[in-house]
């Protein structure tokens, strides 16, 4: 087990405190550490809502992280492409990338490691140099070996991958185009959420285009992000007053409430190739379910 100590600010929750000094940890988390007595003030233990005085000592024990293997399992995975480099794959919605705490099976993962047997990298996220939230669907790239791994990496750091999402949203957008410049951080009072906000943010940058809109009062999108931020598209895109249909968590419950899913799609990847290095573009179908809304709202029209 690792131990830290620091020293407190004057009143601030302890669980509030410690997760501003620890982002890459929830809220939620220290406060289960808080109450398994491994989080002491002045050697002492304390409430979550304990207000810290000035200079108070804080240790906290971070237990070691829960260790698990991951089991291959045949699940159907759609192939755009593949070669003995690279494979590229149309996401289901629905379907986690890769096993974390609630889900240590049934993800992409799973899937991959029992159609190609062995992947390079991490062992809990092997070949994986991108993710896509849960409930988003479409275009993926996944590396098959170190060198594939490292060269698709630093694309993605570097912003030279091209992305291009549709995301259908609730009303009619009065500028056909739009670029949304706004930094996102984890929310603090719910830190599975995201904001724009100042604090432990980093800049994310999402341009759009509409390709249609619908008198029924939705939009379909064409969405570029700039840069890979947790929940990007659909934090801008309900900043400005336009949130993905079917978002459970990011648009109101009787705007959502009437779609199955959430209604975004990873339409394009567009990269280098890691070993001939010519660009490649590919192209993810829509899934039935959001072709078929579609077809509805066209029909309807």
């Amino acid at each position: 087990m690792e131990k830290k100590i620091i020293f407190a600010e004057a009143g601030k929750r302890l669980d509030i405190f410690l997760v501003e000094k620890f982002p890459q940890y929830s809220r939620n988390y220290f406060q289960k550490l808080i109450n398994q007595g491994l989080v002491l003030v002045q050697s002492s233990l304390k409430r979550a809502n304990y207000k810290l005085h000035l200079a108070d000592k804080i240790e906290i024990t971070f237990p070691p992280p829960e260790v698990f293997s991951i089991e291959p399992q045949f699940l159907p995975l759609e192939i755009i492409y593949e070669d003995k480099d690279i494979i590229v794959i149309n996401k289901t919605a629905g379907m986690v990338v890769h096993p974390a705490c609630g889900h240590k099976d049934g993800t992409l993962v799973n899937a991959l490691l029992y159609h190609f047997k062995s992947l390079p990298g991490n062992a809990l996220r092997p070949g994986l140099v991108h993710r896509l939230d849960k409930d988003t669907s479409g275009v993926m790239v996944i590396a098959k070996n170190e060198k594939s791994l490292n060269f698709l990496s630093k694309q993605f750091q570097k912003r030279k991958v091209e992305k291009t999402y549709l995301a259908l949203v609730h009303g009619q957008l009065k500028e056909k185009r739009g670029r949304i410049e706004a930094s996102l951080g984890r929310d603090l009072k719910n830190r599975k959420k995201v904001s724009i906000t100042s604090l432990h943010s980093r800049e994310a940058i999402t341009e759009y285009k509409v390709r249609e809109s619908f008198p029924q009062g939705v939009s379909l999108l064409e969405v570029k992000p700039f840069t890979g931020r947790t929940h990007q598209i659909r934090v801008h895109l309900s900043a400005i007053g336009h949130p993905v249909c079917g978002d459970q968590e990011y648009s109101s419950e009787k705007e959502s409430e009437f779609y199955p899913r959430l209604m975004l799609h990873s339409w394009k990847l567009r990269f280098f190739h890691p070993v001939n290095k010519e660009f490649k573009e590919f192209v993810a179908r829509l899934p039935d379910d959001f072709s078929k809304i579609l077809d509805n709202l066209k029909r309807e029209k």
